[in-house]
């Protein structure tokens, strides 16, 4: 499983936010590091599906986004 973010509009993505960490229902993980912009973000699933969600605004100080079953059914798949 990987979380990728990339500046909007970059053609290469970021280093994998999980560090090569699973995430499984009921985890979560705090991202404090990344400056006030909108980035293009790509979740890779256990099977190696890749989704990815555009113009994400991450300007915020204390958001959750919950990463479900449903959110990745809806999401633009690569």
């Amino acid at each position: 499983m990987e979380i990728n973010i990339s500046p909007v509009g970059s053609q290469t993505w970021g280093h994998n936010l999980l560090c090569s960490h699973w995430l499984y229902p009921g985890d979560d993980i705090s991202i404090d590091y990344i400056d006030c912009d909108y980035y293009d973000v790509r979740i890779v699933d256990g099977t190696y599906l890749e989704c990815v969600v555009y113009d994400v605004d991450f300007c915020f100080s204390d958001d959750y986004w919950d990463i479900t079953d449903a959110f990745l059914d809806g999401c633009a798949f690569d």
